[in-house]
């Protein structure tokens, strides 16, 4: 049986050709093919300039990783619709931030968004610190854990850490509801430094079985009294990648893309996959 590829969007931006490096990186690691995509609204009209798109990302790809067997698709229709459509055959998903006539610096575009959201498979939007700098290739993984029940982002977490052979980080975030109503009118402080030490605790009992499937992985575990976006934002400026599920918890769990997800779409200085609930596969 053949492998699932890893599947690139391309639109000849610059950071579609991040996402192509990155994509065909990826795929040598893994061992699996590498297919790049291009999405026409209509076949007949645009292929003289998609395919010679496709052709610059395909030279592109052998140069960086020349094992790895490429082709290429020029599909049709409304984008999303299209990258959504492949994700279903797909091992993972590689977008760029932008595509054409996106300004630099600006935030990550409809595009990565509305995959990310409806995607059938784990989603990597490749972002990196600036414009014009390639994506980190070295440093940990970090995974954001919750209280719900997203295991299918650790569970890829932990895969791809081990593959990569890197460190994982996995962390947690509290706030000070955590403690309970009317902590606040309460005459003494509350101990922030036990009730960390016991989210610890919690988070720790929670990688176990990931830890046993996985004895390789060099595991570090990160709680904090903040807010879950911030924290991840700023583990990604010393990260090489940052691995998040859609589902948090609370009233509006698995709404589009919660907003941990969204902020680190917008705002990380790393690579950031994406993994939907119900719908994961690991790294191979």
């Amino acid at each position: 049986m053949s492998k699932a590829p890893i599947v690139v969007g391309f639109d000849g931006s610059d950071s579609a050709h991040r996402a192509v490096l990155w994509a065909v990186r990826e795929a040598a690691r893994r061992d699996v093919p590498l297919t790049i995509a291009h999405v026409v609204a209509n076949v007949d009209t645009a292929q003289t300039q998609a395919h010679l798109w496709l052709t610059d990302a395909t030279s592109a790809a052998g140069r960086a990783a020349p094992t790895v067997t490429t082709t290429t698709e020029l599909l049709s229709g409304h984008v999303v619709d299209a990258l959504v459509a492949a994700s279903t055959r797909a091992d993972t998903m590689v977008l760029g931030t932008r595509g054409i006539g996106g300004f630099a610096g600006l935030l990550t575009g409809s595009t990565a968004i509305g995959v990310t959201t409806r995607g059938h498979c784990p989603v990597v939007v490749v972002r990196s610190p600036g414009p014009q700098v390639p994506p980190p290739t070295s440093g940990p993984i970090v995974v954001g854990v919750d209280g719900g029940s997203a295991d299918e982002a650790t569970e890829w977490a932990f895969a791809e850490a081990a593959l990569r052979d890197v460190p994982l980080i996995a962390v947690h975030t509290w706030t000070e509801g955590a403690l309970g109503r009317g902590w606040d009118t309460v005459p003494y402080a509350p101990d922030f430094e036990t009730l960390n030490d016991s989210m610890r605790g919690m988070l720790a009992e929670r990688m176990t079985q990931w830890r046993e499937k996985f004895p390789t992985v060099r595991l570090e575990l990160a709680t904090a009294l903040d807010n879950p976006a911030h924290a991840l934002v700023e583990r990604s400026k010393h990260a090489q990648l940052v691995v998040v599920g859609t589902r948090g918890r609370g009233p509006v769990a698995g709404v589009l893309l919660g907003s941990t997800s969204h902020a680190l779409l917008h705002h990380a200085a790393c690579p950031v996959a994406v993994v939907r609930t119900a719908s994961c596969r690991r790294p191979s």
